[in-house]
């Protein structure tokens, strides 16, 4: 199936300088305003039946599990890769980062977001065991692409493909995952450096959530 052409973004749909605030951003850590909260709870089944779908804008997961955060609950929509984080940390792209869509009644989309770094001595190939199949339905364990420590970061702002509506919370966490180097040349071979330009933050605030 033919993918979205992040060669040429300046193309897509509603990609103009009317709709501001834009996602992704590049986070200055020495910027960030520090909050106290510990409502932020993630709930996911230890193993799940997922379904892997090829579509237009990516490959997605869709998948079960919940989310609480500040008396809101959230549902697991569906999650997917991209091959070069679409955030960057103080001018750096992390090699990875994964987007768990949740969806809730009575709040806007948020988006729990993942960084990925790579570990040479990392062999558990989860993402391998994901993706490189030709199965559609696929027994896995998503609590693998989470770090144990749940501090994030979180800012208001849009959707990164298109329509790109501003409609999205981003929470963002802190410690990245680590994925073996074969990972990293199956997201290279499927998703092929598929992140949008970092956008203009225009006084955006972001903070730094310990939980």
């Amino acid at each position: 199936m033919k993918h979205l052409d992040y060669r040429h973004q300046e193309k897509w749909a509603m990609a103009d300088k009317t709709l501001i605030p834009q996602s992704p951003i590049d986070i200055d850590t020495t910027q960030l305003i520090a909050k106290n909260d510990t409502s932020l709870e993630i709930s996911l089944p230890e193993m799940q039946e997922v379904i892997v779908k090829d579509t237009p804008i990516g490959i997605q997961i869709y998948a079960d599990g919940d989310l609480k955060w500040r008396g809101h609950e959230y549902m697991l929509n569906r999650f997917h890769f991209h091959d070069g984080a679409e955030h960057l940390v103080n001018g750096k792209r992390h090699a990875a980062e994964i987007h768990f869509a949740f969806e809730s009644v009575d709040i806007n989309q948020l988006i729990l977001t993942v960084f990925a770094d790579i570990d040479p001595e990392n062999t558990d190939n989860s993402i391998n065991d994901l993706l490189d199949t030709g199965h559609k339905l696929v027994e896995f364990d998503i609590n693998k692409l989470l770090p144990k420590q749940h501090t994030f970061w979180t800012y208001k702002g849009s959707m990164t493909t298109p329509p790109l509506n501003q409609t999205v919370t981003w929470l963002i966490l802190e410690t990245p995952i680590k994925i073996s180097q074969s990972e990293k040349d199956l997201l290279q071979d499927k998703l092929r450096s598929n992140y949008r330009n970092v956008q203009d933050k225009l006084g955006r605030e972001i903070y730094r959530v310990e939980n």
